[in-house]
């Protein structure tokens, strides 16, 4: 009897242990799908993150390309800028409306 008690329990014990490694496996599982998940959001997420930093970076890019562009022009500009003031002097000077001060 003790043999079969034993053997009962044990059997039992076996099917208890079986029945918690399927329910352990299956929450394994599920973990490990959402860690998956988890990190291809975050994949996700950086790589939105990265080609908004790319397109700030080109336009930021473009910009400092245009105010460079701009700034050797400024000399140029300031010489025909100087160059406009003195033909508008001049004229006014030929037509005998005196300079911008007593304008």
């Amino acid at each position: 009897e003790t043999r079969e008690e034993n053997h009962r329990l044990s059997s039992g014990f076996q099917e208890a242990v079986a029945e918690q490694r399927h329910v352990l496996r299956a929450e394994f599982k599920q973990e490990i799908e959402e860690l998956r998940l988890a990190a291809e959001t975050r994949e996700a997420f950086v790589e939105i993150q990265l080609k908004d930093e790319q397109a700030m970076n080109q336009d930021l890019t473009k910009r400092l390309a245009h105010s460079e562009a701009s700034a050797e022009r400024v000399p140029y500009l300031e010489r025909q800028l100087r160059e406009v003031l003195g033909m508008n002097a001049s004229l006014r000077r030929q037509l005998g409306l005196g300079t911008y001060a007593n304008g």
